[in-house]
């Protein structure tokens, strides 16, 4: 829920990802049943969000609704 308000994506909030990810192309985030949550600027490449910790990725246009999904943090 966070993504649709316009927090960045950070490394600790990537569950999957694929290999072929690089640095500063446009990356689609998804939820786990694959729904379209946002298009972003990659700021890490794939090896890097799964070594290092930090904002993997810049939204630049979040097409989930708000509030699909409750919020999970301070729980």
């Amino acid at each position: 829920n966070s993504l649709c308000y316009g927090s960045p994506l950070g490394t600790s909030g990537i569950s999957k990802l694929t290999s072929e990810i690089e640095k500063n192309k446009l990356v689609a985030i998804l939820t786990l049943k694959g729904e379209l949550i946002a298009l972003g600027t990659a700021l890490m490449n794939s090896e890097e969000i799964l070594n290092q910790t930090g904002t993997a990725v810049k939204l630049e246009r979040v097409f989930m609704e708000k509030d699909i999904y409750p919020k999970l943090w301070g729980k």
